[in-house]
């Protein structure tokens, strides 16, 4: 269970002349995850002022410092508990935190397999600026969409699983998490295996040694591994080369159109969704959120007549999905503040 934030997305508003502020759809770009020239890593953010600071968490369960956590791991040869938590004002997290997380029972289960890491969102408690930096790469990296979330890694922070709060006890949720850790274990053999494979059986071993992630994070993680499958197996013989194909172009788009968003150039954003939804054919659902993308950046144009196409386009694909209801209520709000305008001039 995860409380779902729009953090990363920016909610934006339609032209408050036609809407006096109602609230349209999250645009879904989100920052570069390749490191450009200039840029602050992760481990540059982790390694400023009070970087040999001890963790914020009186109890030593936990590291809040990402740098510290991950060699901590490589010199242990464990892997990387990654807790994204608001612990101050969310109750969800307060209570996974005390029942489950801190609990003797959980920490038994997992016995010594883990370093913790604490990666917390505050709104009242003062944080280290370079914590809070770091945290927020963080957040972006791994692509986070709601707290409380874990991200099980291996000693180079590349991700295997991803769990959430759920009711159980402390053991049960160990057991859990001890489960899902077989997952990077059994990566690792598959990967070895494929090293010494050709062909088809490549790509097989390959395709099994890529962890199931939410959204593209595997192509994030995972696309050196994926480009091998892709290579390995031409005809799709496997029936994964064309989904990791997929999903690597989602992460080109993805930062391509961060980029532009960050250099303000909205037309080429535009043309650039229209390109994408053509080359990857995409349809219904998939093509209804990269319309919302198109939505988003026409809105930022104030361009209100191409935002109205193209909330037809949505409603035209799938009137009864998300999307297509939300659509339809921003243009009946859209009407009705038209109206409300024109009876007071």
């Amino acid at each position: 269970m995860l409380l779902r934030l729009f953090l990363a997305p920016v909610t934006r508003l339609i032209p408050a002349a036609l809407l006096a502020g109602a609230c349209l759809f999250p645009l879904a770009i989100y920052s570069q995850e390749a490191e450009e020239p200039g840029t602050l890593s992760v481990e540059a953010a982790g390694a400023g002022a009070g970087a040999a600071e001890k963790p914020r968490d009186d109890s030593g369960l936990w590291e809040d410092n990402f740098v510290i956590a991950k060699s901590k791991a490589y010199k242990e040869n464990k892997d990387l508990f990654m807790l994204f938590t608001g612990s101050d004002w969310i109750e969800l997290c307060q209570i996974y935190e005390k029942d489950i997380l801190n609990q003797p029972a959980f920490r038994a289960e997992l016995g010594d397999q883990f370093i913790m890491l604490k990666l917390d969102f505050p709104q009242k408690t003062p944080q280290p600026n370079n914590i809070r930096l770091q945290n927020q790469l963080l957040f972006a990296k791994y692509r986070i969409r709601g707290f409380p979330t874990v991200i099980l890694a291996d000693d180079d922070a590349r991700p295997y699983a991803v769990l959430g709060y759920q009711k159980s006890s402390p053991k049960a949720h160990g057991a859990l998490v001890a489960t899902l850790q077989l997952t990077r274990q059994r990566r690792d053999q598959k990967l070895e295996a494929a090293d010494k494979a050709e062909g088809v059986e490549k790509a097989k071993l390959l395709a099994e040694a890529i962890p199931v992630l939410p959204g593209n994070l595997a192509a994030r993680f995972y696309r050196d591994e994926m480009e091998q499958a892709i290579k390995a197996d031409p005809e799709n013989q496997t029936g994964k080369a064309a989904e990791f194909k997929r999903l690597i172009a989602d992460v080109d788009y993805s930062n391509k159109m961060s980029k532009l968003n960050d250099e303000v150039r909205w037309s080429e954003m535009i043309e650039l969704t229209d390109t994408y939804i053509v080359e990857n054919k995409l349809q219904g659902l998939e093509k209804q959120n990269a319309l919302l993308n198109k939505l988003g950046i026409q809105e930022k144009q104030g361009n209100v007549v191409e935002m109205l196409r193209t909330l037809q386009e949505i409603i035209a694909i799938d009137p009864t999905s998300g999307p297509g209801q939300k659509a339809q209520g921003v243009i009946a709000k859209m009407r009705s503040n038209q109206f409300q305008n024109s009876l007071n001039p």
